[in-house]
């Protein structure tokens, strides 16, 4: 009786020492961290082109400068005949800025003749509501459907936030897996947006990680129940 009582204090006690190990493996171990290959600062990117063709008559926009959603940009003249009179007449179109942004290239100058179609500006738009980070990461593939967008991601560069930290989400992931790189694109997006970063020009390169909090598994703290007492039954 004394030697099964010991004996059951003792297994008592390794099951309190593995179920208090496992609980420490939750509580301390180190999430695991996926590298960016490359990083850069994404916006909504837009090409203003003409819809008819005739000659640009006003330029009111240069680059660099912000607009705003439908502001007129360029006026173009064509050469119409009035149905009425059959006579030649001149008709100016307004060509709008579909998007609110940064205008960072202008294609068009006054007396140009264009093209329907011809590209004449470039709007980008870098505002919070749209900016993310485009990350490569380095994921083997054994860990790729591991990176699933929620995830806490962090971004880093000496042009934002005086260098310190950022912390991020991952806000989606590409469907497609590069095997042969081990290399998977996400997008982030920023918890806090860094003053003056909506001036900033698209493509700039960051550093860039996501990270996976780990768990221990679950089973560790079952089999180690099951390898102590074989003949019990869940309910008994």
């Amino acid at each position: 009786m004394k030697f099964s009582s010991i004996l059951t204090a003792g297994l008592v006690l390794i099951a309190f020492v593995a179920i208090q190990s496992w609980v420490l493996a939750r509580t301390f171990i180190a999430p695991r961290v996926f590298t960016a290959f490359e990083a850069s600062i994404e916006g909504d990117t837009v090409d203003v082109r003409t819809p008819i063709q005739g000659m640009i008559r006003n330029v009111l926009v240069q680059e660099n400068q912000r607009v705003q959603e439908d502001q007129v940009l360029f006026t173009i003249t064509r050469i119409v005949t009035d149905p009425a009179t059959l006579a030649w007449r001149h008709d100016d179109l307004p060509i709008l800025a579909v998007q609110p942004g940064i205008v960072t290239k202008v294609d068009a100058r006054t007396g140009l003749f264009v093209q329907a179609d011809q590209k004449l500006a470039t709007i980008v738009d870098n505002s919070p509501e749209t900016m993310r980070i485009r990350a490569v990461l380095d994921v083997d593939a054994d860990d790729a459907h591991r990176i699933r967008p929620g995830m806490a991601a962090g971004v880093t560069a000496k042009f934002l936030n005086g260098g310190d930290v950022i912390d991020a989400l991952v806000a989606s992931v590409d469907p497609v897996y590069d095997a042969y790189a081990k290399r998977l694109t996400v997008e982030l997006r920023l918890l806090r947006y860094p003053e003056g970063i909506e001036t900033m020009p698209l493509g700039l390169p960051v550093e860039a990680w996501v990270q996976q909090e780990r768990k221990s598994n679950d089973n560790v703290v079952i089999g180690v129940y099951t390898w102590l007492f074989p003949h019990s039954r869940a309910g008994n």
